[in-house]
């Protein structure tokens, strides 16, 4: 008795390749987390949203990852710091400050 033979396929030639091992996982290619917690902070502490989102920036573009969002945050932050800035040096000219009992030095 002898061994069934079973029908030729087109895959069943000599130059048969293994199948090829799995590659290493790449890094997500969307924006950081670090980005969108910039953005977060720039809307509520405007000056720890700056920095973190500058930090994001930086390290996305040397990461080659997209850098719109730490961009939004970075502009962002920066606009609200200075209409704060603005807001303070507006109170401060326009608020009578001595009928609270505050003498800044003029007599």
């Amino acid at each position: 008795m002898s061994a069934p033979e079973f029908p030729k396929f087109a895959n069943d030639e000599i130059n048969y390749q293994p199948p090829v091992a799995y590659e290493p996982a790449v890094a997500a290619q969307g924006n950081s987390a670090l980005s969108i917690v910039g953005l977060v902070f720039s809307i509520f502490l405007s000056l720890i949203g700056i920095l973190i989102s500058g930090i994001a920036w930086y390290t996305g573009k040397k990461e080659g990852r997209k850098t719109t969002v730490a961009k939004v945050g970075f502009f962002l932050g920066l606009f609200f710091f200075i209409l704060t800035i603005g807001f303070y040096v507006y109170i401060f000219n326009t608020v009578d400050l001595s009928s609270y009992g505050v003498n800044l030095g003029n007599p």
